[in-house]
């Protein structure tokens, strides 16, 4: 059996990178960068560049702006992302113009702050840039004129002190925590999940976005429908976007801005950013405005709970999945919803949403002949997070009153806890396999070298 063995070499250990920055320059870096990183591919055209990315899950990606191919770089970064969450994709920019500014902005939307300014490499400083994580901060200064305020995926966490109650200090924060509600299917509960949610933040300011564009319902917890006004379509004709457009300009961000804050609260240190009105034809929010939602919720609020629709079929509401530091997966225990919810989960998965980031909401659950919301959380492989007792009577009141059920729980109830544990620190949890009936066909990719 000696023979099996596998020894582990310093190189084998070293962080696996794929230089893209085009010939010869290509072997000019492979040469300094080998005895810190273990080079796997050198990409000469950008059209190769997704798919090799996806296949080899390469934890440093080196791109030039000026990697030649039929398409610029621009429209690549987001789908770079997407093809591997973990990779710290690094971007030479070389001169500084214009077009290096708005490409800084671009990457600051998908989280990519490891950026080489100028036409000259330093191999030492270079080096430190590929081994170190950047954040907002560091490219700042790289910004577009008028862009001061870091978007929501790096927005730092904020501790809570532990308590049997949301124990929160009563100041205003530059940054909030985001929360992602999804489901595998509609009607489980989801929106008024998350209306209670925004409920339990008021005190500290929170701001739902609803992204819900097939049943968009997050401000019916709160109002009748025939008193709600504007919504997101309003602001969509009012911006007129074209389909060409990947990040906002200062004045559309201005507008979107200006939008927001005329809209009113719902209940007091309560927003609500509704989804596009409902129609024969569901009209999808573009990318760029909803980043720029985002973006600026987490300016207002300290707490920021995003709405999505059962279906992850837009790349806005996959940005927002990126971007969320939780993401909370709603259920119901019967059979046939807990099948749809492993379906979800298998996307998620293939969409490299991180499953660290993954809680479990059991719905309605002790009812008889269901599964209990242990059984449930085992047969996902998620953590359990909370099982909401079917309580048929109270929710019908709550929609009748249009009050959440969360105003008149006590202090020392589940949705209370959840709310205490989703403002603490959420670090990411190792991954664990799943059981049961819905098993994953094979083990993940893993990150080696630990860098993200």
């Amino acid at each position: 059996m000696s023979e099996a063995v596998i020894r582990l070499t310093a190189r084998s250990q070293m962080p696996r990178l794929i230089l893209a920055v085009g010939d010869p320059v290509n072997g000019v870096l492979a040469d300094h960068l080998q005895g810190a990183f273990r080079i796997i591919h050198q990409v000469a055209l950008l059209d190769a560049l997704e798919t090799l990315v996806q296949d080899e899950q390469p934890d440093v990606l080196l791109l030039s702006r000026h990697l030649p191919g039929t398409q610029d770089v621009r429209h690549i970064l987001g789908k770079l992302r997407k093809a591997a969450p973990a990779c710290r994709i690094t971007l030479l920019l070389g001169s500084m113009d214009p077009g290096a500014h708005q490409l800084v902005q671009l990457a600051a939307q998908y989280g990519i702050y490891n950026i080489v300014p100028g036409d000259e490499l330093q191999v030492e400083a270079l080096t430190e840039t590929l081994s170190t994580p950047r954040t907002w901060a560091d490219i700042a200064h790289l910004l577009p004129e008028g862009i001061d305020v870091p978007p929501p995926v790096s927005a730092p966490s904020v501790s809570v002190a532990e308590s049997a109650s949301v124990d929160i200090p009563q100041q205003v924060t530059r940054y909030a925590k985001i929360v992602a509600v999804v489901s595998g299917k509609g009607g489980v509960g989801k929106s008024t999940f998350a209306a209670n949610l925004l409920t339990l933040a008021q005190d500290v300011g929170a701001v739902g976005i609803d992204m819900d564009y097939a049943k968009p319902d997050l401000l019916l917890a709160f109002q009748p429908e025939d008193r709600q006004g504007v919504d997101l379509r309003d602001l969509l004709q009012t911006l007129n976007l074209p389909d060409s457009v990947e990040v906002l300009d200062r004045r559309d961000a201005a507008m979107v801005a200006e939008w927001v804050d005329k809209l009113p609260e719902v209940m007091s240190g309560i927003t609500v950013i509704p989804g596009p009105s409902r129609d024969l034809v569901p009209q999808e929010v573009p990318t760029p405005v909803s980043a720029e939602l985002l973006r600026y919720a987490a300016k207002k609020a300290r707490l920021v709970v995003v709405d999505t629709a059962f279906e992850i079929a837009d790349q806005a509401t996959l940005d927002l999945l990126y971007a969320a530091d939780v993401i909370m997966v709603v259920t119901t225990p019967d059979q046939q919803t807990v099948y749809q919810t492993a379906w979800l989960l298998e996307q998620l998965d293939m969409l490299r949403v991180p499953k660290g980031r993954l809680r479990l909401v059991v719905n309605k659950t002790g009812a008889k002949g269901l599964m209990s919301a242990r059984e449930v959380a085992e047969k996902l492989g998620l953590p359990l997070t909370i099982a909401v007792p079917a309580e048929p009577g109270r929710y019908e009141s709550a929609r009748v009153t249009r009050k959440p059920v969360a105003l008149r729980e006590k202090s020392q109830g589940p949705l209370h806890r959840v709310m205490t544990q989703i403002l603490k620190d959420v670090d990411d949890t190792p991954e664990k396999p799943r059981r049961g009936w819905f098993r994953s066909k094979g083990p993940s990719r893993r990150n080696p070298a630990g860098v993200r």
